[in-house]
């Protein structure tokens, strides 16, 4: 396991790695709601798939997610 910030990484032996992101600390949006989320990351964006989430109240502040595409800008 690797801690990277505000966000955790698992990697597993079938190769699927897993994150967890805050999204406390992001610019997201749901692509397709409880299942594709889209974040802002570096100078791009990623798309997740999303497989848990947790909520604080009525915010959601986290979800575990592998990465199923990246798109970087320049």
């Amino acid at each position: 396991m690797m801690h990277t910030d505000n966000n955790i990484t698992l990697k597993f032996a079938s190769g699927i790695v897993f994150t967890v992101l805050n999204l406390q600390y992001y610019n997201w949006r749901w692509i397709k709601p409880w299942e594709l989320i889209e974040v802002e990351v570096n100078r791009g964006k990623a798309v997740f798939e999303v497989y848990k989430w947790e909520r604080d109240e009525d915010k959601l502040i986290a979800v575990v997610v592998p990465v199923i595409k990246k798109e970087v800008g320049v």
